[in-house]
């Protein structure tokens, strides 16, 4: 809830819906805005929290991926009618 809340008021999240934007855990980031705090440098995976948006329009690899028959047929596997 609290990173919901920040996320809906960052510019950065709400700018990000036709690009490719990373987004860290609450915490991870420096003070700044820019990096990562030390205690996370070490430990880029865990500080990711997830990488959002626009992938499936902006990167060609992520598209492929995105509209492939196998992707389609997993998500009729899960009974997923119009995802």
């Amino acid at each position: 809830a609290k990173q919901e809340k920040a996320q809906g008021s960052s510019d950065y999240f709400l700018d990000s819906a036709d690009r490719i934007h990373f987004f860290t855990e609450v915490g991870a980031a420096a003070a700044d805005g820019v990096g990562l705090r030390p205690s996370y440098r070490s430990r880029k995976a865990e500080a990711l929290n997830k990488v959002g948006h626009a992938l499936h329009l902006r990167d060609a690899v992520f598209r492929g991926y995105s509209n492939s028959a196998k992707l389609r047929e997993l998500v009729g596997a899960l009974g997923w009618v119009s995802p």
